[in-house]
């Protein structure tokens, strides 16, 4: 899971976690898309804004993560 400030903390639901996670993905499956976004946030936590520029982002891997 990534750390996101409390400001940038959303509830989401898994449903709409899922379909933000795999749409970076393409066609494959939900392991896949998770590990495809996950592999784009590593690239990007270092940055200053990263909590602001990637915050739905980040919300929906949690999200999927934790309920998986």
């Amino acid at each position: 899971m990534f750390y996101i400030d409390s400001f940038n903390q959303e509830v989401v639901t898994f449903e709409n976690a899922v379909n933000l996670v795999n749409s970076y993905g393409g066609e494959q499956g939900l392991l896949e898309n998770l590990e495809s976004l996950r592999e784009k946030l590593m690239l990007v936590q270092d940055h200053e804004y990263f909590c602001d520029n990637w915050c739905y982002e980040i919300n929906a891997y949690n999200k999927v993560v934790s309920e998986m």
